[in-house]
């Protein structure tokens, strides 16, 4: 998947649960604590490939289980200390990442290090090495679920944009990442 399907999926499913958590999760005096920083949403959404892409150029330990676990773990913490959902956030953002990239089919990344622990095994050798066996994919093999996740995407992404425009809620939404 691409950067559009990352983001716009994963913010869409962010914006389908907000209400439903806060109305029916959370208690009255978590009500503040419990916004959706849509900004980690997004940051988070694309995190696995922030972290692996410049360090190895294909999916390593960012891509593994492991990695949501270990952020979600940190963001419990966070949440039970000085009530802060950050890191609870990026790593919900993250997980759906791992959905999107179909993982599934790489058991050995996914479930690190349970298959053993040298995870660069599964990496090409290098960045020209993968940009292009993506470029011969794209003119040889167009994936279209890889196209469908970007036009949802890209619409999903579309309809947040407009939603803050219509509802003037631009400034507000890049001052603290929430929609109110």
């Amino acid at each position: 998947m691409f950067l559009l399907a990352h983001v716009g999926i994963t913010l869409g499913v962010a914006r389908a649960l907000d209400s439903p958590l806060r109305t029916r999760v959370l208690k009255p005096s978590d009500q503040p604590y419990g916004r959706i920083d849509y900004r980690l949403v997004m940051v988070g959404s694309m995190l696995p490939d922030i972290i692996d892409k410049p360090i190895t150029s294909v999916r390593a330990f960012a891509h593994t289980l492991l990695f949501v676990l270990i952020i979600a773990l940190i963001g419990l913490y966070m949440y039970k200390r000085p009530r802060r959902t950050g890191m609870l956030v990026l790593s919900f953002g993250s997980f759906p990442h791992l959905l999107l990239d179909e993982m599934w089919a790489s058991p050995a990344i996914l479930l690190w290090p349970i298959y053993g622990w040298d995870i660069w095994d599964f990496a090409p050798s290098g960045f020209i090495e993968l940009i292009m066996k993506i470029i011969s994919g794209l003119s040889t093999d167009p994936q279209v679920h890889i196209v469908a996740g970007e036009i949802v995407g890209a619409i999903i992404i579309t309809g947040f944009i407009l939603e803050l425009l219509w509802r003037r809620k631009t400034s507000a939404f890049i001052k603290d990442g929430i929609i109110r």
